[in-house]
């Protein structure tokens, strides 16, 4: 058993960089996991995660379109019967110069 069994997790930019190592982190110990990101490249992220034996839903979102965070919110929800305990954001998704909490969708940066 990991130290956040029964946690559910969700990722984002979880295809590469940062996003990628929490993910894997996460799941090593023991979240369920959904993952996101802006393009197809996290559909192969996401079968890598499963082929550990992580359960694992993932969506091509963008966390600056307030649709696509309701998107992820209901699909985690779905997929694992309740919200999630356990939220992670890499820095990139924050706006330059301010705390990733305080940040709204219409201030991030796109890469």
């Amino acid at each position: 058993m990991g130290r956040l069994d029964g946690r559910v997790a969700i990722v984002t930019g979880a295809a590469a960089g940062l996003g990628a190592g929490y993910a894997a982190a996460l799941a090593e110990a023991g979240c369920d996991l959904l993952v996101y990101g802006r393009n197809e490249s996290i559909g192969p992220a996401a079968e890598a995660l499963h082929r550990r034996g992580t359960r694992v839903v993932s969506l091509v979102a963008d966390v600056g379109a307030a649709a696509d965070v309701r998107r992820i919110v209901v699909a985690t929800t779905e997929a694992f019967g309740r919200s999630t305990s356990w939220s992670t954001t890499p820095a990139s998704a924050a706006a330059p110069g301010r705390p990733t909490a305080s940040t709204r969708p219409s201030t991030t940066t796109r890469r």
